[in-house]
């Protein structure tokens, strides 16, 4: 121990072997457990690992041929062009940095092949001084096995440039290749590429003619659609519930006309009684109806108070049409200014719209459509409001690909998740 305190005797792992071998068993080991129980899951649960082929809309394109193994030739040898189809730009991009990934670790194989022998046949300093008989074989291998200013050590110095300036030519081209994709991605007539998602809406812009008087003030005659996300939870369940009563009907109406007689069927409630199967779900489906369109009108009507109320206070049209023309001196004429201090009013303070967020009518999200890729582009780029936390715009997904309950989520609330997830 020396008088700092600090210890000296390091101990040195003289049997690297060793511990990469047992490094490498228990590892390996749990590597091929896991491969196998995968291997086993992924045909037995085809709703985990494959969910997309439960369509035929969404199918994969890679041809599985239904054995164990079948599924790695097929996903190995598609082409780009089909993951940019049907896969996304996203995806694509993501495969090549890990193609990338494994350029960079065969080159660093084949350059281990060049230094390995350059290495094994240096002079190791603890053999030359007699400290060490034995040295470890992959000890051996590496530059711990040369003396200090041997000249097998520029060979390293080579290697590191050839690293490098190979890992910069690979970037270069997937730089130009994302590049290339980009353009080609941004310039498809998809839907999608027409439309942004503006999440974290203000209470004041939740209704769908606040938000397009808001947006045609932003970018004037461009603005094709708003479409503002509404809360249809007991709408959806209703749906739903008729839609299992509706396939019910339908199939108690094709076993009578398959056997000649009537079924019938007893409701879990009353299983003393029996109905007509026929009879009971026409009735209970007519129900249904009545109610879906009871709250369809329902949230139709609370979507008209919301906008009334955003009128009786002072957000209507006028307050939000297109401006003016500027005149060509260097001061602003007075409507332009008041226009520009309402807008600006309006987006800071909001409106007090509280007890709306009670009846849980609309939600804080909405689809905004353009009439060009230009200005779909720069609704993304520019700021919207002074509040970061406010109106969030990001590039509207795929239809598919929507996950419609995460619809109206704060983004306090997604990145919560989302770093639980991580």
């Amino acid at each position: 121990m020396a008088d700092s305190g600090v210890e000296t005797n390091v101990t040195v792992d003289v049997q690297p072997s060793l511990t990469i071998k047992t490094s490498v068993t228990i590892y390996f080991t749990i590597f091929a457990i896991a491969w196998i129980i995968f291997l086993y899951l992924q045909k037995r649960k085809p709703t985990i690992y494959a969910c997309r082929n439960e369509s035929t809309e969404t199918a994969s394109v890679a041809v599985d041929t239904g054995t164990m193994f079948g599924w790695i030739k097929p996903t190995w040898t598609t082409s780009d062009e089909v993951l940019f189809e049907f896969c996304g730009l996203d995806t694509l991009i993501f495969l090549r940095v890990l193609a990338l990934g494994r350029k960079l670790a065969l080159f660093g194989v084949l350059l281990s092949a060049a230094l390995f022998p350059l290495y094994a046949t240096g002079t190791n300093p603890d053999e030359a001084a007699g400290r060490r008989k034995e040295i470890d074989p992959l000890e051996r291998i590496t530059m711990s096995n040369l003396s200090n200013g041997e000249p097998r050590l520029w060979a390293s110095v080579a290697a590191m440039y050839f690293m490098t300036f190979y890992a910069m030519y690979l970037f270069r081209a997937e730089y130009r290749y994302y590049v290339k994709r980009r353009h080609q991605f941004l310039s498809r007539d998809d839907p999608q590429q027409y439309t942004i998602l503006i999440n974290d809406l203000p209470m004041s812009l939740r209704t769908p003619h606040t938000l397009k008087y808001y947006m045609d003030y932003l970018f004037p005659q461009d603005v094709q659609g708003v479409t503002v996300a509404v809360e249809c939870a007991d709408l959806e369940k209703s749906v739903a519930k008729r839609e299992r009563t509706r396939n019910s009907l339908e199939h108690a109406m094709a076993v009578s006309a398959q056997t000649g007689t009537r079924p019938t069927y007893r409701p879990k409630k009353e299983l003393q009684k029996e109905y007509d199967a026929i009879d009971y779900f026409t009735e209970k489906l007519s129900k249904l109806n009545r109610k879906v369109y009871e709250k369809y009108q329902f949230l139709v009507e609370k979507q008209q108070e919301l906008e009334a109320e955003c009128i009786a206070t002072g957000v209507d049209k006028a307050a939000f049409a297109s401006a003016a023309p500027v005149s060509s001196g260097d001061d602003e004429s007075s409507s332009q200014i008041a226009l520009n201090e309402a807008l600006h009013r309006h987006i800071k303070d909001g409106m007090p719209l509280r007890h709306m967020c009670k009846e849980c009518i609309t939600r804080s999200s909405a689809f905004v459509s353009f009439t060009s890729l230009q200005t779909a582009q720069t609704a993304q780029q520019i700021l919207q409001t002074e509040n970061p936390l406010e109106m969030e715009i990001v590039a509207a997904p795929q239809p598919d690909d929507i996950v419609w309950e995460n619809i109206g989520r704060s983004k306090q609330e997604k990145d919560s998740w989302r770093l639980i997830s991580t």
